[in-house]
Formats: C-alpha cells, structure tokens, sequence
C-alpha cells in the first residue's frame, strides 16, 4: 500500500486481538494447555467455555459450510449438559445431528425451557466472573466445564498458533455474532412495538375519557349548577 507492508510483529499482535476477540464471542474465558497424558508428552490447547451448550453447537452448524464445525476442533460436554447422562464430543469436520443438538430438553413447554436457560446463564457468569483468579489451567477442573479441544496444539510452534487458533475460532464466531446482531434487531422492534402499543393503550383513554365528558355536557347543559353537582337526589349527572 502507498505506506508499506504491515510489520511482522503488528500482524501478529492484530491477529491476537482477533483471536481474543472469537473467544469472547464463544464465551471462552479460559485458555490453556493441558497434557492429555497418554505417555507422548501430547499437549491439547482447551479452551473452556462455561455457557456453552449442546443446542448452541447445534445453531452453529446449521449455518456453516456443510453444517460441520471446522476441522482440527472438538466440542466437549460433560455428561450433566446432556439428555443421556453421557459425555458428548462432536468432532470437527463430521457431520452433525443438528435436531438432536438443538433439542432443549424432554418437555416442550417453552416456560420450563426458558427457566433452563435463566439457571445456565446464571452458572455460567459465576463461573466467568471466577477466571480472572486462575493462574495456572491445572488450578480448574476443565472434565466439569464444557469446552472446545485442539488436539495436539502444543507441537506447533508457538508463531504458528495463532492462525490455527483464528482458522478454528473465527467462522463459528461470526455465526454468532450474526446471530447476536439478528436478535438484537429483533429485540429493538419489540421494544418499539410495546411502546406503540402502550402509547395507543394511552391514546385510546385519553379519547374515551374526553368522549364521556363531551356527553355528559350535552346531555346535562340545561341542568342548574346545582342539580350538576348532584344537590338534586332526582338527577344523577353521571348515569349513561
């Protein structure tokens, strides 16, 4: 461009920022890696993502290519965020039961749901609101959390990671945000629609209230002052 190339290090520090940026879209709040102990030496990077549920795997593929999440990632939910009781890892790359994902539970009643979701968002800001004490990820018992896995992160140098990190991170995120953007619109209408429907609920009394005293004028303007005030027990001014 007419000032030259961006510098390494500044494409670097943008591409962590945008990196940073994915996983607060996601709800990631912690990042690490962790040895999967199978004798190598084998360092898996996870990325811990309290709020995260099986449904909202299930949004995300049906809007990706192929509705799969990308290669090279896992989404791991302990058996506590599942209908079965068991551990459910959906793997990046395959194919997903993207109804079966996005089933809230066994009851349909939407009230019974709702509550669902108020009591994961409440668990999942303490947890967050916790994260900023951890020093080390081997301090939090990441099997209890659900969480995205990129297995064997550990062997890539350390410049390299954080294209594979932007490669995973940035497509579901950008579903996300479309999403978060849609219902904020959809939010803002309703807003408008209530104000209007209150302003018109206003409007209506307003008429009806001045509809009334416009009557009982007509009705009542030959009356005495007194007899208006209702001294006369024979005339009640109020009576339709």
């Amino acid at each position: 461009g007419e000032y030259g190339a961006v510098p390494l290090d500044l494409q670097q520090k943008l591409k962590t920022m945008h990196v940073h940026a994915c996983a607060r879209r996601l709800g990631i709040d912690l990042v690490g890696l962790s040895d999967r102990n199978d004798g190598n030496g084998t360092m898996d990077c996870i990325m811990r993502s309290p709020g995260l549920r099986p449904r909202h795997i299930g949004y995300i593929c049906e809007k990706m290519p192929k509705e799969r999440l990308p290669k090279g990632v896992l989404a791991v939910f302990p058996g506590r965020f599942c209908r079965n009781g068991r551990e459910l890892r959906i793997i990046g790359g395959r194919k997903v039961n993207i109804t079966a994902l996005t089933y809230l539970g066994d009851d349909d009643d939407d009230s019974g749901s709702w509550d669902v979701q108020d009591q994961e968002e409440s668990e999942a800001a303490r947890d967050i609101a916790s994260a900023y004490r951890v020093k080390d990820i081997k301090e939090v018992d990441l099997e209890q959390y659900p969480r995205f896995i990129i297995p064997n992160l550990g062997s890539i140098p350390g410049d390299k990671r954080v294209d594979i990190l932007l490669k995973i991170l940035l497509p579901p995120a950008k579903v996300v945000f479309e999403k978060q953007e849609e219902d904020m619109a959809k939010a803002k209408v309703a807003a408008e629609l209530r104000q209007k429907s209150e302003l018109m609920k206003e409007t209506r009394k307003k008429k009806t209230k001045e509809v009334q005293e416009e009557y009982r004028y007509t009705r009542f303007k030959h009356l005495s002052d007194e007899e208006m005030n209702g001294e006369d027990p024979n005339i009640n001014p109020y009576a339709f």
